[in-house]
């Protein structure tokens, strides 16, 4: 099967337009700077234990290892764990 250069050229620009046209929402998918895991009923995050200020490590979807944050800044918190 063969292509002309102009179906290939012509099938990279469509492409590429659908690629630039397509929504991003930044803010929307922005990552905590700060994020650890569960250990214990604590979040610990680098190599300091932060007590959890919403959520619980010990809850359902919590558990060592599990998933956390500092929402704001690492000093100040809040730290978000999983559970409930």
């Amino acid at each position: 099967m063969q292509f002309s250069l102009a179906t290939v050229l012509a099938i990279l620009a469509v492409g590429t337009t659908m690629v630039a046209a397509s929504p991003t929402h930044h803010e929307e998918r922005k990552s905590p700077a700060f994020t650890g895991g569960c250990n214990g009923t604590s979040c610990k995050i680098g190599l300091i234990n932060y007590g959890c200020t919403k959520g619980s490590c010990t809850g359902t979807g919590g558990g060592d290892g599990a998933y956390c944050y500092a929402q704001n800044s690492l000093a100040d918190g809040p730290y978000i764990c999983p559970g409930a």
